[in-house]
């Protein structure tokens, strides 16, 4: 997910949203805009008027559009102020044009087609994330108080003072009237300047362009305002904006919408009008950024007429791959052995001196360190965690917390969370074991909860409580119900029961199936863990190896076996490579085959079993794996495309040439 606040905007973003603002001039129903005063790539809309036949006609809703200094090769991000019942506030909302999903984003879209298409969904029922599900009194209670909600928020009293100001504004929208715009529309001027850091200067002049959006139209049907939308939509996905016939903007690029560039405008595929121009540089990036988050390895298409581009292309190889994967999980294992490490020293500061020797003396000073920088690594963990949360909220104004305290995306998120409970995991068991003492073990699981608490006290905090309760309710429910309903039916139908008892067990056992592993590397935990001889683990692992051999050979050379693949044999692959570290580094096997201070045995046939089981994993998901390293080439691959003029005819392309 990219970022959307914080950086500079792009020579490109400011031309296109500078292009996108002068088409709204002629305004949008039921929608007013601005950008802000303070950030370019932060606009700013409101919902009013909406038809009548919703509960939403007498409320006023405001929202910020978050763009990407990217734009617009890179999609916005939407997020609802003022509560509506409908949409959750405070978080990115789940739409096809948003960074939620930036793999279906398409450059031709413009502000305006994002905002009609945001009100359609807006007053439809559709689903998604982000959406709420309230009765219409409730919104209608939300639509009436949205007025006193807004006269609170300082933004929209700034950006839209003049709906504020009008004291009948409800009264008109409740009387169905109607109010051509303000004539006197306020100015904004944006400058190429906005993109340079620092506020240097540009030769390109300032455009003052009318954003006064605010007309107070009439609410329309439903049917009226889903049909406006839709045919926008289209529109703009077959011209890329709104209707232009000036003759000075016939040459422009339908992506930064810049016509005094010196690049020439080719044309690619098979648009026409004015989507046959484009600059060779703007599809390419554009290519670099919807390729970053590809889902498939297809070939590189136009987002308007899907005609495949020709050009040539540069994959990375399989080393590329490799080392790309081998980078991943060194910093990976590096940041394990970073917590690990800290854990550790903590620990042995934390723990009080045994005069016996038993235990590493360290001076005070060095103890008081260790102590004062594990606690602070601490609460800058939480301090992140805290502010990063709920996901895909807006990040913070502040530059210093946006730089230092945030993190956007989803993944590294959940990393943090994981290490954080992982701590806490091991302090919890080093207290109970009585290790720790208790006054160096409190202050951590106290400090875990805050994050916790945070997300519970964000909006909207009663809906997220009655689905946790519903969740807790759930799991505590669903194993007494599942046995009712086994007993009930094994009642009624015993032979039936007894089938579907037999096939599931067929499911656990078939040795073409990840759960016969699973259950073998089960006991072998069992066996390490409980037997004091080695040889009942040594016999289960050689004849369960034996077997994991012929089924490689026939994986590899035969290919008759239908294997079932999926998530299942990594998560086996896991449990026996836990079961073969327990028994090599953990175990101690007094009796049984050779030296019991050494296990040499244990050690040299663990190594071979795992090895052969990961061969086995990697035989069946193997067309998984090689439609994930396609899928990979593609997203760091390089593009160039065959240049052709605009209004040149161009053969449909049949494939990218290597």
């Amino acid at each position: 997910m990219s970022s959307t606040v914080g950086g500079s905007a792009s020579s490109t973003a400011v031309r296109r949203l500078r292009r996108d603002l002068e088409n709204l001039q002629h305004g949008i129903p039921h929608i007013a805009v601005k950008p802000s005063e303070e950030n370019l790539l932060e606009w700013h809309f409101a919902l009013h008027t909406l038809p009548e036949d919703t509960p939403y006609h007498l409320g006023c809703y405001h929202g910020k559009i978050l763009f990407p200094a990217e734009y617009p090769h890179a999609p916005p991000a939407i997020i609802m102020v003022t509560p509506s019942g409908r949409l959750e506030i405070g978080k990115r909302l789940c739409l096809s044009m948003t960074d939620f999903h930036p793999e279906s984003w398409n450059p031709a879209w413009s502000v305006e087609t994002i905002l009609v298409g945001l009100l359609s969904f807006f007053i439809s029922a559709e689903n998604g994330y982000g959406a709420i599900k309230s009765s219409d009194q409730v919104r209608r209670q939300m639509a009436e108080a949205s007025w006193a909600v807004n006269r609170r928020d300082e933004e929209f009293c700034s950006l839209f003072p003049e709906m504020l100001r009008s004291s009948h504004m409800q009264a008109a929208a409740a009387a169905d009237l109607v109010r051509p715009p303000d004539p006197q529309a306020s100015s904004l001027q944006i400058g190429e300047s906005d993109a340079v850091p620092g506020g240097a200067t540009s030769d390109t002049p300032l455009l003052a362009v009318s954003t006064h959006l605010l007309g107070v139209l009439g609410p329309s049907a439903r049917e009226e305002v889903s049909e406006t939308a839709g045919e926008r939509t289209v529109n703009e996905e077959e011209r890329g904006v709104v209707a232009n016939t000036d003759d000075d903007e016939a040459g422009e690029c339908w992506i930064c919408r810049d016509s005094s560039s010196n690049e020439p405008l080719i044309q690619p595929c098979a648009c026409q009008g004015s989507m046959s121009g484009v600059h060779a540089t703007c599809v390419e990036e554009w290519i670099r950024h919807h390729r970053r988050n590809a889902v498939n390895d297809e070939l590189p298409r136009c987002s308007v007429c899907h005609q495949t581009y020709e050009g040539y292309q540069r994959l990375p190889g399989v080393g590329h791959f490799l080392r790309h994967m081998a980078v991943d999980a060194l910093k990976q294992i590096v940041r394990t052995v970073v917590i690990v490490v800290a854990l550790v020293c903590y620990l042995i500061s934390a723990i009080p001196y045994d005069p016996d020797g038993s235990k590493v003396k360290l001076p005070m000073v060095v103890r008081v360190v260790l102590i004062s920088l594990f606690f602070v690594a601490s609460l800058y963990k939480v301090a992140l965690i805290a502010i990063s949360v709920p996901p895909h909220r807006p990040p913070p104004r502040s530059a210093c917390l946006r730089r230092y305290f945030f993190v956007s995306d989803f993944k590294s998120l959940v990393m943090h969370w994981a290490e954080v409970f992982s701590s806490v995991v091991i302090l919890t068991f080093w207290f109970v074991m009585g290790v720790l003492p208790l006054v160096f073990f409190l202050p951590f699981p106290l400090l875990a909860l805050v994050p916790s608490i945070r997300m519970c006290l964000g909006a909207p905090s009663l809906e997220c409580l009655r689905l946790a309760l519903m969740v807790t309710r759930a799991m505590i429910t669903t194993p007494c119900v599942a046995l009712w309903l086994l007993v009930t039916r094994a009642w009624r139908n015993p032979r039936g029961c007894l089938r579907t008892a037999r096939k599931c067990l067929l499911m656990m056992v078939h040795p073409l199936d990840a759960g016969l592993h699973i259950i073998v590397a089960v006991v072998s935990l069992v066996l390490c863990l409980c037997c004091s001889s080695n040889v009942p683990v040594l016999v289960l692992w050689g004849v369960h190896g034996t077997l994991v051999s012929v089924g490689l050979l026939e994986a590899v050379f035969v290919k008759k076996w239908r294997w079932t693949n999926g998530p299942l044999w990594w998560l086996s692959l896991q449990f026996c490579a836990l079961a073969g570290y327990i028994a090599d580094s953990i175990c101690t096997f007094p009796n049984g085959l050779g030296d019991p201070q050494e296990d040499s045995v244990v050690r040299w046939l663990s190594v071979p079993w795992v090895a052969l089981f990961a061969g086995l994993t990697l035989a069946t998901n193997w067309q998984f794996i090689v439609g994930y390293y396609r899928t990979w080439q593609h997203q760091h691959g390089e593009f160039t495309l065959a240049t052709e003029p605009a209004g040149t005819s161009v053969a449909p392309a049949e494939g990218v040439s290597v």
